[in-house]
Formats: C-alpha cells, sequence, structure tokens
C-alpha cells in the first residue's frame, strides 16, 4: 500500500488502514453526487477506520460539536421511532452511521494533518467536476425544463445547488485569501 501513500502525499509511516479511511473518506468526497457511490465510500472509510482503531493505529479524540451531534441523533431517532407512522424508522439506522463520518473526518484530520488538504482538494474537484457538467447539460444537451435541465451527477436541480454551495464558497473563500491564484478564481466563476 506505498503507492497509496505515496499518490496522497501522506508519511511513509502511516498506517495502511488509516491511508485507506483517508482516501475512501475523499472518494466519499469526490462521489457526492452519486448517493449509492458516495454511501458505499462512507461506509469502507467507517471499516477502515474501526480496522485502524481496533489496531490501536489511530486514537479516539473529543471535540466540543460531538455532544450536539449526539443529541441531534437521539432526537431524530426517539421522533422517528413515536411517530404515527413507522415509514421513517428503518431509515434512522443509517443516521447514525452517516453521524459517526463526522467525529471519523475530524479524528483523521487531527492525526493525519495531510487529510485535510486532501479532502479540501477532492471537494474542490467535485464542485468543478459538478459545475461543468451541469453547464454542459444546460448549454449543450438541453433536455427538459428548466427544473430537470441542470441535475448535473444527481438526480434534481435543487439537490446539485445543494451540493455546489459549499464548493463554491469554499472557492470564494480560497481566491479571497490567495488573489493571484487565477485557478482559484477560475473556479470560484465556474461554480
Amino acid at each position: 500500500m506505498t503507492w497509496l501513500k505515496r499518490r496522497l502525499s501522506l508519511p511513509d509511516e502511516t498506517p495502511t488502514a488509516v491511508a485507506l479511511a483517508i482516501a475512501f473518506y475523499c472518494s466519499h468526497l469526490i462521489c457526492s453526487g452519486w448517493v449509492a457511490s458516495s454511501e458505499c465510500f462512507v461506509a469502507f472509510s467507517l471499516m477502515a477506520f474501526l480496522w485502524a482503531l481496533y489496531r490501536k493505529q489511530i486514537a479516539l479524540s473529543s471535540h466540543i460539536i460531538y455532544f450536539p451531534l449526539a443529541v441531534y441523533g437521539i432526537d431524530s431517532t426517539v421522533s422517528a421511532l413515536v411517530a404515527p407512522r413507522e415509514i421513517h424508522s428503518f431509515g434512522e439506522n443509517a443516521l447514525w452511521l452517516k453521524m459517526a463520518l463526522f467525529p471519523v473526518a475530524l479524528i483523521l484530520f487531527r492525526q493525519v494533518p495531510r487529510a485535510r488538504d486532501l479532502a479540501l482538494r477532492a471537494l474542490l474537484i467535485f464542485g468543478v467536476f459538478s459545475a461543468s457538467y451541469g453547464l454542459f447539460q444546460y448549454f449543450v444537451l438541453a433536455q427538459g425544463d428548466l427544473e430537470h435541465r441542470i441535475t448535473g451527477p444527481t438526480a434534481h436541480v435543487m439537490t446539485l445547488s445543494g451540493l455546489l454551495l459549499p464548493a463554491s464558497l469554499l472557492f470564494l473563500i480560497l481566491w479571497i485569501h490567495d488573489r493571484p491564484n487565477l485557478w482559484l478564481l477560475g473556479g470560484t466563476l465556474i461554480v
């Protein structure tokens, strides 16, 4: 797995399970527009993280945001369980796995600082690709009504806009801090 560590520019002493968790997490970010792929990479990232945790290659750490996150999860689960319709009860199982990804990312970012840069780049890559594909759909393909014409890799324009908003703000903030960087300006204009 040294090829993966070199490809991600991780230190050679980074354990394989940690490198896999980082690679799967970044793949999840790049594939955010494709729900099934994104969720699979979330599962693989969590498995690799738990493997690293089991082998004591990574240590748990606390963060102030864990408490409100747990309160949200408990409230959401209780509301689904006491709801008159049981349609949402099963879906709450996935909520806890999705919420577990946040502490996993924070721990990876703390213990492997390079992971932050990789995640940032993954978000920027996703933003540029999705926005470019949406523009291609709008101007070249021009199929369907306006609401369904620009979906990018997602199923609906509102899902695409919800995914592009963080990427566009990220590009804008990075460009404000590094104005001579024309790549960031181009990304800001595209996204």
